[in-house]
């Protein structure tokens, strides 16, 4: 958004359409004892066609692409209306009504024979106007992108409306000004701009609102609740000399109790690691939904509550996070939006960034926290991968190449043991204090040497093998931690995860 007034006063006019445009408005209704839910319907208006009115040329306003609400001209920056008005469209009211909504708003009742004029973008910031029905003020006058072109944008102060040139009000509908609602009658209604496409492209969207199909607003949806868990598989993978890769470590996140903080709900974020033999439950820090949007706050996080995801976004947005690290601090931009068909047939979208990529609802494909971290590339490759999201007892999704075996949503309770395809060695006991054994299984593959490597892959030392059966290694030496055991044969090798108590 732009502010600058020389701007504003010089950049290019952009006019009203003349046809292939979209407007969708959500048009919502309830008694005014709200005794019954509101109900909320979603209204298109478009434009096609031409027609002459009193020697003037119009483009018709269809509802639905069916019904002819209307007509639209434009002359000088003003654009005029004819036709019927929002709530009246196709409604016969009766005569005790018209008297009752003459009570309340006598300039309800009108011709629709005349010609309003619904918008002028040719007044300035401080001017008094009369569009359509309505008389308000004008507070404000900027600039926003819209597509690859700036357009004027006009602040209203009485109604709160919002005008945008070569599209109309973006808050209250296109033909709100047009439409005023009788307050005291038994209804209260509203309307709502939800979306603005031209040429089958979204150019503008109501950020208030989940989807330019829908009715349902980001207020209205939540999409966690206590007992929501991400699990997730740690993965190791030695290129050389041969390729190797399994399963190094397991660990969850899930939702707790929620809990108050500022006066703002949030909930609390567990954190289980079976392989942490001290301290394998650990309270992470707080999480909290608001509008489409996942803000938490951490407890080694000394910038406090930063955003974590957005799934309000459009592609070339820009995810604006103070997260501490990894590629969220670096602004990344959504490149790419795509669906997925979840395990209960429900479709979300996709985002993707250069540096990672994330499920509306659910999160990174490489871990509930995998936009905080950078992934690493050594030898071996560490990477964290979400292979199961899993909301009360429903499974939503799942990893399908680390999870073929179904098994990886459980709670995770015991310790991991990572396994090759074909088992040639074994180490016991683990985990061990002082000495460890490892045994060799009969095999024309001969043991050519051990490697003891710490958990970031470093190597430690390279024990020879001597004896065809395997080997003891003294291990009191080494500080308590985790390890691995490299045992390499003539044909590939064989790896080995070590805690080391």
């Amino acid at each position: 958004m732009l502010n600058l007034s020389g701007f504003v006063s010089g950049q290019k006019y952009v006019p009203f359409p003349t046809e292939n445009a979209e407007w969708n408005i959500g048009f919502c209704s309830a008694p005014q004892d709200f005794q019954l839910a509101v109900e909320c319907n979603m209204l298109n208006y478009s434009l096609a066609g031409d027609t002459i009115i009193n020697n003037l040329n119009y483009k018709k306003v269809s509802l639905n692409k069916s019904l002819t609400v209307g007509f639209i001209r434009e002359e000088n920056k003003k654009i005029y209306y004819i036709g019927s008005g929002f709530t009246n469209s196709g409604i016969s009211y009766s005569p005790q009504m018209l008297e009752k909504i003459r009570a309340c708003s006598p300039s309800f009742i009108k011709s629709y024979d005349m010609e309003y004029l619904l918008y002028d973008f040719n007044v300035k910031s401080g001017d008094d106007v009369t569009w359509g029905m309505e008389s308000d003020h004008v507070v404000k006058i900027d600039s926003v992108l819209i597509g690859n072109s700036y357009r004027k944008r006009y602040t209203l102060r009485n109604y709160g409306d919002v005008i945008i040139e070569g599209i109309g009000s973006v808050l209250k509908g296109l033909l709100s000004s047009v439409s005023p609602v009788p307050m005291c009658s038994d209804y209260i209604t509203s309307w709502n701009h939800i979306c603005f496409s031209q040429n089958g492209q979204t150019l503008y969207k109501n950020p208030d609102y989940v989807d330019c199909n829908t009715t349902e607003k980001w207020s209205d949806k939540k999409y966690f609740e206590t007992g929501d868990r991400w699990t997730e598989f740690i993965i190791t993978s030695y290129m050389f000399p041969t390729s190797y890769t399994f399963v190094s470590d397991k660990r969850q996140y899930y939702l707790g109790t929620d809990t108050l903080v500022n006066g703002i709900h949030y909930y609390n974020i567990i954190e289980y690691t079976p392989n942490n033999l001290q301290h394998p439950t650990n309270h992470y820090g707080i999480m909290r939904e608001e509008n489409g949007k996942v803000y938490v706050n951490l407890n080694n996080n000394n910038t406090g509550e930063f955003l974590l995801y957005d799934f309000t976004l459009n592609v070339g947005d820009t995810i604006h996070s103070n997260a501490p690290s990894g590629p969220l601090s670096n602004s990344p931009v959504i490149s790419k939006i795509d669906t997925i068909q979840l395990m209960t047939g429900e479709k979300r979208k996709m985002f993707h960034c250069n540096e990672f990529t994330y499920i509306e609802g659910i999160g990174c494909l490489n871990g509930l926290f995998g936009p905080l971290s950078d992934m690493c590339t050594c030898d071996p490759d560490i990477e964290p991968v979400l292979t199961c999201f899993k909301s009360g007892t429903d499974e939503i999704y799942t990893d399908k190449y680390w999870c073929a075996d179904g098994n990886c949503c459980g709670v995770l309770t015991d310790i991991i043991e990572p396994k090759a395809d074909i088992i040639r060695s074994s180490l016991h006991p683990n985990p061990a204090n002082d000495f460890v054994k490892i045994e060799l299984s009969n095999t024309n593959d001969q043991c050519t040497s051990v490697e003891i490597m710490d958990f970031q892959g470093r190597k430690i030392s390279t024990l020879p093998v001597s004896e065809k059966n395997g080997m003891t290694i003294d291990i009191s030496k080494y500080h308590a931690g985790i390890y691995f055991i490299l045992v390499r044969f003539a044909n590939g090798f064989e790896t080995h995860k070590l805690i080391k108590l």
